[in-house]
């Protein structure tokens, strides 16, 4: 799921934050989601063009950052 993060379709990029967004709901999912290297290219995603992708980004974002590891790593990445 994170690679699909840094494809080059929009409609699989706004597939990708979405499922990453709810996926980050879970406990166990934002550890695995930050560890697979998730967190950067949701942070590039909040300048999308495509206001949907920016949406899940953020809140996509947000929900990792109920981990207190995942705001360090947030942080760094200067979201």
């Amino acid at each position: 799921m994170v690679e699909n993060l840094k494809d080059s379709s929009p409609d699989i990029i706004r597939e990708a934050t979405c499922e990453i967004r709810n996926l980050a709901k879970d406990d166990n999912n934002k550890i695995i989601i930050a560890s697979c290297g998730g967190i950067d290219p949701l942070v590039k995603l909040l300048y999308s063009a495509d206001t949907r992708i920016q949406e899940n980004a953020v809140t996509g974002l947000l929900n990792l950052s109920i981990s207190d590891n995942n705001k360090i790593i947030i942080v760094n990445a200067e979201a």
